[in-house]
């Protein structure tokens, strides 16, 4: 029992669920005079890093004919770290910043998730707006609430539940069920 109690007490409370999917897509135009392959060498280091920094992450890499696809993937995976969407935008502008510098590339970035906790909800949505990683939140509160409206049939149930538990607890302490029943003597 101590165990437990000393394993509650030291669980982060901050801990939250991360669920991301998205993809980062790098294609050529026109324009392009480079070798995709040479890009390609230099955007898998980067992968690594991202991979390194983030090991419960999926991450996935496709090349086509002229297009590299990055594809990222996390369900329901523990986070501790507070700054954890901060430090995966600052990879995302460094992947943007790499690609910005040849002519004729472009990147497309998008990728969405939540971050479940006790406390919140968040919603959160990278994508790119031009050379800048743009970071779109949406919070709401916690999971554990009431809807805003309810219909009769709800409060009807509600009411019954608490009724019940009202019963139960009065013919308890009026000892008609007794909690504890006393041991037959000979």
């Amino acid at each position: 029992m101590n165990k437990f109690l000393l394993f509650l007490k030291n669980l982060p409370t901050d801990t939250k669920r991360l669920t991301l999917s998205g993809e980062i897509s790098i294609g050529t135009n026109g324009r392009f005079g480079g070798n995709i392959a040479e890009i390609e060498d230099s955007l898998t280091t980067i992968v690594a890093a991202i991979k390194q920094d983030n090991p419960f992450l999926k991450v996935q890499s496709k090349r086509d004919l002229y297009e590299l696809n990055i594809r990222l993937f996390a369900f329901r995976k523990l986070i501790i770290d507070r700054s954890f969407l901060e430090k995966l935008r600052c990879q995302f502008q460094s992947l943007l910043d790499y690609g910005n510098r040849f002519e004729g590339l472009t990147l497309r970035l998008n990728v969405y998730g939540e971050l479940l906790s006790l406390s919140k909800n968040e919603k959160f949505r990278f994508i790119n707006k031009q050379a800048e990683v743009a970071f779109m939140n949406t919070e709401s509160p916690s999971l554990l609430r009431l809807p805003k409206k309810l219909s009769s049939k709800q409060i009807g149930i509600i009411m019954l539940i608490v009724l019940v538990l009202i019963g139960i607890g009065l013919l308890v302490y009026f000892n008609v069920i007794p909690l504890f029943p006393r041991p037959l003597v000979a």
